[in-house]
Parts: C-alpha cells; sequence; structure tokens
C-alpha cells in the first residue's frame, strides 16, 4: 500500500501592488498614465481595478491602481472609457475621454456603496450560471469576491523578481509522535508560481486523481479556476449565514446534481460591513476515500495600506492511507501549503 503521494497546490499568488505594472506592449503602444480619485473628498483610490475600455467596449488594458491611486497603461493615444471597480462599491464608468501621453488624467469615481448586511438569505440556488435574474443578490456577494479574485490575478506579475513567497510540506502520522515539516521562502520569478491545471482540465477530470494502490494527487482552485465559465458551468450557488462566523455572509458552492466527477464544494466568506472576502474554505466530494477521510484547504485573503490583495496563506489538506488487517485506514494528514510574504 503506497501512502498518498504528493499534494499539488493550484492555487496562485494574490500579490501587492509594488508600482507600475507594465502591460505588454503592442505596435505604436505609449505609456499613458491615468489617477483616479474619490469624486466627493477626492481622495486617491488605492488598489482599484481599472480598466481602458475602446470604443467597441472591449478591454483594451487592465490593471490595479497604486496606493496614490495611479496607474500607467501601454496603449494607443486615442478615445477610451475608463472602468473602475473596487470591492464594496458598485462599478463606475467614464464617458468617452481622449489618452494622450502628454499629461496624467485624474478621473473623479462616483462611489455608492455596496450594502451585504441588509441582504436576506432565501433557499434559492443558482446551478451552471451566476447570472439569472431570480439570484441577484446572489450574484452581488458573488461580484464582490470576484473583484479580490481578479486583482490577485492580475497583480502577480507585480511581485516577478521582486517579491518574496513561501511553501511548506508537512506530514504528521497517527503512529508516530514525531512531525516532518519543510519550510522554503523563494523569491518569486513567474507570473504563476505554483503548479496549476487549466481550469476545463479540472472540469474535465476533476481534482482528484489517483487510487489507493499508487497514490493520489490533488488540486486546488486557485483565482483563474474560480473565475473560469467552466467553475459556474459544473457547479451551484447560494447565500449562506452560519451563527458561527458572526458579520460575515458565504456563497457555498457544490458540483450540479448527477456530477460524478471528483470534485470540491466549499464556501467563500466575506465581511458584510466591508465586501472584503475574507476566506475560501473547501472539501473534496465525490472522492471515495479521500472525502471519506477529510480531504481539503482553505485561502485566506488579506487586504494591505495600499488597498492591494494577497493571499495571507494557503493550505490543502490530504489523509494518510494505509491498509491494516485488510482496510483502509487514515494515518494522519498530509499538508502542503505556502503565500505571499506581507511587504511593509
Amino acid at each position: 500500500m503506497s501512502p498518498t503521494r504528493v499534494l499539488k497546490a493550484a492555487l496562485a499568488i494574490a500579490c501587492a501592488a509594488l508600482g507600475v505594472m507594465a502591460t505588454p506592449a503592442i505596435a505604436r503602444s505609449q505609456a499613458i498614465q491615468i489617477r483616479v480619485v474619490d469624486s466627493t473628498t477626492v481622495t486617491p483610490l488605492g488598489g482599484a481595478l481599472i480598466a481602458l475600455l475602446d470604443p467597441a467596449g472591449a478591454v483594451a488594458a487592465e490593471g490595479i491602481t497604486s496606493e496614490n491611486g495611479y496607474r500607467t497603461f501601454f496603449v494607443t493615444p486615442g478615445q477610451y472609457r475608463v472602468r473602475v471597480r473596487r470591492v464594496g462599491y458598485r462599478p463606475f464608468l467614464s464617458g468617452p475621454l481622449e489618452l494622450s501621453r502628454s499629461r496624467v488624467l485624474t478621473v473623479p469615481v462616483e462611489s455608492q456603496a455596496v450594502v451585504l448586511s441588509t441582504i436576506v438569505i432565501s433557499s434559492g440556488t443558482s446551478c451552471r450560471s451566476l447570472r439569472s435574474a431570480a439570484t441577484q443578490e446572489l450574484g452581488t456577494v458573488w461580484g464582490e469576491a470576484t473583484k479580490a479574485l481578479e486583482s490577485s490575478k492580475l497583480m502577480v506579475v507585480d511581485l516577478v523578481g521582486v517579491g518574496r513567497a513561501w511553501t511548506y510540506e508537512s506530514t504528521r502520522r497517527a503512529s508516530s509522535a514525531r512531525a516532518q515539516s519543510d519550510t522554503v521562502r523563494f523569491t518569486v520569478t513567474s507570473p504563476r508560481p505554483f503548479a496549476a491545471l487549466n481550469p476545463e482540465s479540472l472540469a474535465r477530470g476533476g481534482y482528484v486523481f489517483g487510487d489507493a494502490q499508487s497514490g493520489w494527487d490533488y488540486f486546488g482552485p486557485d483565482e483563474t479556476v474560480l473565475l473560469a465559465p467552466s467553475f459556474a458551468r459544473t457547479h451551484c450557488f447560494r447565500l449562506v449565514r452560519d451563527r458561527s462566523e458572526p458579520g460575515l455572509i458565504g456563497v457555498a458552492f457544490e458540483p450540479v446534481p448527477g456530477r460524478r466527477t471528483a470534485d470540491i464544494a466549499g464556501i467563500a466568506w466575506l465581511d458584510e460591513r466591508t465586501s472584503e472576502l475574507r476566506r475560501i474554505v473547501f472539501r473534496y466530494v465525490n472522492a471515495g476515500l479521500i472525502s471519506r477521510h477529510g480531504g481539503g484547504g482553505e485561502t485566506h485573503f488579506i487586504r494591505l495600506r495600499s488597498g492591494a490583495w494577497i493571499i495571507s496563506s494557503w493550505h490543502l489538506r490530504a489523509p494518510i492511507l494505509v491498509e491494516r488487517r485488510g482496510a483502509i485506514q487514515a494515518d494522519g494528514f498530509m499538508e502542503n501549503g505556502g503565500g505571499v510574504l506581507q511587504p511593509d
């Protein structure tokens, strides 16, 4: 009987905005700087998702503003609309603006707050879509979660070459008094510093591979997976509250009825007052022995002073399965995880 073979984390880093991230330049593109401020207080809007939309409404470039509300894009000068999205506020879209490199364009943003604490939980469930008119409240809460997820996805590049991250592996067997653990710190050298599978591959093949004889490989969801159409297509969603989680509202997800592929079910928990994504917890389902013995994981998010988001920590947890007296039993757990070393 082989023990659990390996855990493979498909959790990408969410990073802090550490200055200007250069969007890949295209022919005839120029550096154009934009600053966004609150229209009432003129306060800089740091950590906001800002996008330039061309006359056809397509996203020409997108990024995260610095602590002082600035973002530099490399695009062809011309007419664009500026879209600004922030956690806790309704999206803002400017009128057509003429952009050039000759000056910094300051965009006043009207801020209308999103209030999650007044949302009433119903028994409604949405399967294969989060855009149904019947699930407006669900779409509102998930929309706030996706802002943090999209921010972390966009900001990964900002840490390449300058940021620090860490990973660990830990094994604790019930049959042994000793635990084994190994932690590694490293400089981020890739926009995808942790292993990941394509969302479509996970939707088709599942999140757990292997068997009790040869061992298993495990995968968890990263931002790309959670935002992918294939994730919405293969899961049902509903709003939840829990007395053990005061002040939080959650979006629970589970595989669509009839799905038998090894998958995940869990909850994305948000702060009702600030609309901030706090953590995502999940467990493996439809995975036989792995589900039965408590495999799963979670991801924790924090917001920095600059307004940017990072994943403070994440981990996957899987049982070590052994055969004893003709029966398969759990002999402890194996974990691996990591995160971003928080900037000052």
